[in-house]
């Protein structure tokens, strides 16, 4: 099988042939933009495994996260070649790599974004990878870490931190690809894990709106549950919760529904069920205004306490919380599927 895979999502450009189990790769650190060489490269790289576009069997391209233009350099061009010859096209996760290309026991890892910030994830006590969701700041990333060393691509920028570099290897690369083609895993959504400038100065620029959620609104809470949470709710439970005066807000962009909560009325204390925002409109303070919107309706109902919960692995969740005051209650073990614990927490409103 022939294989194409392009990494324009570092500072060193990636260009990957496979034919037949052998490996043809060209990377280039030159100072021109990815955009204006990668085309270039992709001929070079097919010239020397002797092969032609059209005999691609699959494409790769890593979806991020990393340079924002580099990204979208690069899921585009492998967009049109999909279109163009009909093959299957597999996104592969910057981080997962690193992590992949590292020693067995490193725990963490980053990769340099901007402004002094880190794309960062780390091996839980199972070796999983949980990946953050956002940018960290330098300081959270020291928090995290504690001292300990993160790994970091071999070439790349990292900022303040000292890391422990970790060279390229193409072969995990072409494994990693492998494994998801094999498991059908074409998703080429971009991971930004920041929305790009023009978008923030939009959604400051923009009024949103909170608003109490009616039958007519359902199906696009339930386009937010779908790609938000595992355990999809269906129609039908969003509208029993209407029935049952379940208290549910959705927060809105100009016409679209970027996020919602459902909260049931627990007589002493409001407990929310469940919170989302759309990924690309995280960290930008969407979540922060519909918890303190319950909480005002939690002063207007004269109740006094209002919980909620997160998965023990959801680090962003906890850390939100935390900062808006919320306590750990208690630790609920193996209460979700995958056998992650609970943490249970809740705030006193006055």
């Amino acid at each position: 099988m022939n294989y194409l895979l392009i990494n324009t999502a570092n500072k060193i450009l990636r260009i990957l042939v496979s034919k037949d189990n052998k490996i043809y790769s060209i990377s280039n650190n030159a100072q021109k933009k990815h955009n204006e060489i990668l085309l270039s490269l992709i001929d070079e790289a097919l010239k020397d495994a002797k092969l032609d576009l059209s005999e691609i069997h699959a494409f790769g391209v890593v979806v991020g996260p990393g340079s924002f233009t580099g990204i979208r350099v690069g899921i585009s061009t492998i967009k049109a070649f999909k279109d163009v010859f009909k093959k299957n096209c597999v996104g592969l996760n910057n981080l997962e790599l690193l992590s992949r290309m590292s020693d067995f026991d490193q725990k963490y890892f980053a990769i340099f974004g901007s402004n002094d910030s880190y794309y960062f994830a780390q091996k839980n006590s199972n070796s999983d990878l949980n990946i953050y969701s956002r940018n960290l700041t330098y300081d959270e990333v020291f928090d995290i870490a504690k001292n300990q060393k993160i790994a970091v691509f071999e070439g790349e920028d990292f900022g303040k931190i000292m890391p422990k570099k970790v060279m390229w290897n193409d072969q995990v690369w072409l494994q990693v690809f492998e494994e998801k083609l094999e498991e059908k895993k074409f998703d080429l959504q971009p991971i930004y894990y920041q929305l790009s400038q023009a978008e923030k100065e939009k959604i400051c620029r923009t009024n949103l709106l909170i608003s109490f959620a009616k039958n007519d609104d359902i199906s696009e809470i339930l386009k937010i549950d779908n790609i938000c949470f595992e355990d999809k709710w269906s129609e039908q439970t969003y509208v029993d919760e209407l029935k049952n005066s379940r208290i549910i807000l959705y927060a809105k962009i100009e016409n679209e529904v970027v996020g919602f909560v459902d909260v049931v009325n627990q007589v002493d204390e409001l407990s929310i069920m469940r919170i989302a925002v759309l990924p690309d409109y995280r960290n930008q303070g969407i979540a922060t205004k519909l918890i303190k919107k319950i909480e005002e309706i939690a002063l207007q109902m004269k109740i006094k306490k209002v919980s909620l919960e997160a998965e023990q692995k959801n680090f962003d969740a906890i850390c939100l919380y935390s900062k808006l005051g919320y306590g750990t209650r208690r630790v609920r073990k193996n209460y979700y599927k995958n056998g992650s614990d609970a943490i249970e927490m809740s705030k006193e409103i006055f």
